[in-house]
């Protein structure tokens, strides 16, 4: 997944999902390979929304 910033140059972000059963985790870097965001999720319906709102941003 890429996604721009809001102002200025486009920032590409690639984002790594782990799946697992009961808690996710998810990377995500930037293009020049630094860590922009790290965190893990529990399995839940809220810890899948905390996911997703981490991806949008």
């Amino acid at each position: 997944m890429c996604v721009p910033e809001p102002a200025g140059p486009t920032r590409v972000l690639v984002a790594g999902v782990d799946w697992e059963n009961a808690d996710h985790a998810v990377c995500v870097i930037d293009g020049d390979g630094e860590i922009v965001e790290r965190a893990t999720c529990a399995h839940s319906k809220a810890g899948v929304a905390r996911l997703v709102g981490l991806l949008q941003r």
